[in-house]
């Protein structure tokens, strides 16, 4: 089952037909678990006269579709008549035996288990029998079955729980033969309304069921659920209350949605939300409601529609112009838009969490704690005298167990997906490899620095071709990272002996220099403030203290964390997209671990003389 809402106010037609087409996407990425972006077109094309509001793909490929639309074209072919509703069948033909024709606008369609329909919007009759607003059609005729909720006003919002009840969100004051403003449950059966009366002051226009149950719902309402919630809230599925979840938009939503992670993405008009200034778009805490280091700054028009790929990618559709993230310089996005997930080069369990890892040198073994169920993965690949070089070569959203071999130049990389494994050359023995997503396609690139010719050497994933980069000097330490917030790590370097550090930005090819530490700290750059850049940052092991120059203003702070003989090991532990300060300490072998979102870990994990994978690149 799958759902698409639209809501009806405040939208003009241009942005609806983003919204179809998006939604479709967004069904085909979230649901198979391979597709992948593609900007070329197909020879699918309906060819609609009019806005399409809602697209559902069934589990067998077929196509639903609804909106304002009176007649399609399928593929060059003569018009035929489908009134807002209709079933097209993969290679975009139509369905000719499913014609339900509603009498008005459909807005929203969700497919139940069984495989019957479930339409809403603002007309009174479909499938050949009077409907007031919300119908349930039958899968293969489209004619309307004996479930008549009968809503007195607009049905936007549809959303089949795991238990087959029914979620109806909108803009209606009595549905279900009882009042229920804007939000109801439906008997699946009956269609009458059960005790569920999360009562909203205004139009409900998406909702989504958590893992847990617990009901999601953003609007244009400022009160719900018993409580007052500005726009949106989560709800008891027993007693349809409002908890504490209260991220206080400003402005109305139009879409609610969650990560596999269990965290919350929103978009709508507003300006701020989960206590941060936030431009039409943002991703909050699930417990807290904050929101956290995800910024992509829409301008121009409002979000209408997000969804998340299966590789953690985050599509964005609506009638914005401009995207600034994380406060860079404005990018044209004309009304669709898609978002990188960072995957962390140590989140092998695919969390967005960093796991706990090391690789044990002597027998070349790999060891890491998952994040996501406290478990302990173990394998053996490569040489004692490989270099471990994990990250995500593959595109999954999952870090690879990797190493780059200096007797060959050559790299190993063993698939998350599926434990095989292949190998490619790429370097000369002297190089240092630093693989980072250099390209800003979500892949992390094989890359060396070359210190004879002071020169960086990028194999890009996005298109196969390489480039080359002279930038430093023979003893300087590479250190790249995303300091510039343009979603592509910047070639850099740390140069020990005066403390300096130099940076080649991708965003505009100037050069940024500071002098911050000396000969004798450790180099941990990594996004500390949530800015959505990288700051430049060391360990002075002489005091255990951290020092953290903020990307935003150039200010920097000090805090004391570790010990004289422990190791850096930063990375995000907790996954609120902040770097965490955190050490392993050999003499004790505990990993102590400072999360910027819930106090200290401490995690006993590895042996004496592992090798501590986030901080395998620490000198």
């Amino acid at each position: 089952m799958v759902h698409v809402t639209y809501p009806r106010f405040r939208y003009p037609s241009t942005s609806i037909h983003i919204r179809a087409l998006f939604a479709a996407f967004a069904f085909f990425v979230w649901f198979s678990g391979t597709a992948k972006a593609q900007s070329a077109l197909d020879g699918f094309d309906p060819n609609a006269n009019g806005g399409i509001y809602a697209v559902v793909v069934q589990p067998d490929g077929k196509i639903l579709i609804g909106g304002t639309f009176t007649t399609l074209s399928p593929n060059g072919g003569p018009p035929v008549t489908r009134n807002r509703i209709a079933r097209l069948n993969p290679d975009g033909a139509l369905d000719t035996a499913f014609d339900p024709s509603a009498s008005n606008t459909v807005t929203s369609i969700a497919v139940q288990a069984d495989g019957k329909i479930l339409v809403g919007g603002i007309f009174m009759s479909i499938g050949g029998q009077p409907r007031s607003k919300i119908a349930r059609l039958d899968a293969v005729t489209g004619l309307a079955d004996s479930f008549d909720a009968n809503a007195n006003s607009e049905v936007d919002s549809i959303v089949v729980q795991m238990d087959g009840r029914i979620l109806a969100g909108g803009g209606f004051g009595a549905i279900g033969g009882q009042t229920r403003h804007n939000i109801a449950r439906l008997d699946p059966i009956t269609g009458l309304a059960d005790s569920f009366d999360p009562n909203a002051s205004g139009l409900v226009s998406s909702m989504v069921v958590q893992t847990d149950g617990k009901i999601l719902a953003g609007g244009y309402f400022t009160s719900i659920g018993g409580q007052p919630r500005n726009y949106i809230a989560r709800l008891d599925p027993i007693t349809g209350l409002a908890d504490s979840f209260n991220p206080n938009a400003n402005d109305d939503l139009n879409v609610v949605t969650v990560q596999p992670d269990g965290k919350v993405l929103a978009g709508g008009f507003f300006s701020s939300i989960g206590g941060q200034p936030r431009n039409r778009i943002a991703r909050l805490d699930p417990i807290t409601g904050l929101a956290d280091s995800f910024d992509p700054n829409a301008s121009g028009g409002n979000v209408i529609s997000v969804a998340v790929q299966a590789d953690g990618k985050i599509l964005a559709g609506g009638d914005f112009t401009t995207l600034s993230p994380n406060g860079g310089a404005p990018v044209t996005r004309n009304r669709i838009a898609r978002f990188l997930a960072y995957v962390s080069p140590f989140d092998f369990d695919g969390d967005h969490k960093a796991d706990i890892s090391v690789f044990r040198l002597n027998v070349a073994e790999w060891y890491y704690y998952r994040s996501s169920n406290g478990t302990v993965f173990g394998a053996q690949f490569g040489a004692s005298t490989d270099k471990p070089v994990p990250g995500d070569l593959t595109g999954d959203g999952k870090a690879d167990i990797a190493f780059w071999r200096p007797s060959t130049g050559e790299w190993f990389v063993l698939r998350s997906e599926d434990s095989t494994y292949y190998a490619f050359p790429f370097g000369s023995t002297n190089d240092i490899p630093r693989p980072a997503d250099y390209d800003g396609d979500g892949i992390a690139d094989a890359a060396v620095y070359r210190p004879s010719i002071s020169t960086w050497f990028i194999l890009r994933s996005s298109d196969g071709g390489v480039t080359s980069v002279p930038f430093g000097i023979s003893s300087d330490v590479p250190e790249p990272a995303d300091y510039d917030g343009d979603g592509k790590a910047d070639v850099a370097i740390w140069r020990s002996g005066p403390g300096e550090w130099w940076v080649y930005r991708s965003s505009n090819q100037t050069v940024f220099a500071t002098q911050f530490g000396n000969s004798a700290d450790k180099p941990v750059p990594g996004d500390y403030t949530g800015d959505g850049r990288a700051d430049v940052a060391f360990y002075r092991p002489s005091e255990g203290s951290w020092y953290v120059i903020r990307s935003e203003d150039s200010s920097y702070y000090a805090f004391p964390f570790g010990n004289s003989t422990d190791k850096p090991v930063p990375a995000d532990y907790d996954g609120d997209g902040l770097f965490d300060a955190a050490v392993f300490r050999p003499s004790d072998t505990n990993w102590y671990i400072l999360k910027s979102t819930g106090g200290v870990q401490i995690q006993p994990f590895g042996l004496a003389n592992d090798i501590p994978l986030p901080g395998a690149n620490v000198p």
